[in-house]
């Protein structure tokens, strides 16, 4: 019995320590792709900006060599936005994958710390009937003691009518 709960702990412990790597994993997963996406946002803000820098220098009437250089920075911008979409797509589904591996790490968690608490239960029930069944055996024995008492003084009362002391 003690040791299935030295099992059952060992188990419960070794499940929750891989429940938590899975989720210190998800975490940074989850922090990756915000990282990622926050550096989304800003190439977007500053693709914007340019957009409007050239609207500014085209009413402007700045040179074409300028505007050269300005179509070379949005496509590159433009690169650097896929870039990270399709990194942020694969750390999305990693997160994904991650996620289905917590899942699966807290059931096996909970079965283990579910077949420890009914092993629990079970030991428990066991004790109080054990308990129970020597309570009611202390008292069986006691009354059948004092039964027996009474009858053997009834038995010398008898004997001593008997011969008429």
């Amino acid at each position: 019995m003690s040791q299935t709960k030295y099992h059952l702990d060992s188990l419960l412990r070794l499940r929750k320590s891989e429940m938590d790597a899975e989720l210190v994993q998800l975490y940074r997963c989850v922090r990756d792709l915000h990282v990622k996406q926050e550096r989304i946002r800003e190439t977007e803000v500053e693709h914007h900006a340019v957009i409007h820098s050239i609207r500014e220098s085209d009413q402007d009437g700045n040179d074409l060599g300028q505007l050269i250089v300005h179509r070379h920075y949005l496509a590159r911008l433009r690169d650097e936005a896929k870039e990270h979409a399709e990194i942020a797509d694969r750390l999305a589904k990693a997160a994904d994958e991650v996620r289905e591996q917590v899942e699966m790490a807290v059931n096996r968690y909970r079965i283990v710390e579910n077949l420890s608490n009914r092993r629990r239960t079970q030991n428990r029930e066991r004790v109080t009937k054990i308990t129970e069944r020597i309570v009611e055996d202390e008292i069986t024995t006691r009354f059948a003691k004092r039964v027996q008492i009474e009858n053997e003084e009834q038995r010398v009362a008898s004997r001593d009518v008997f011969r008429g002391e």
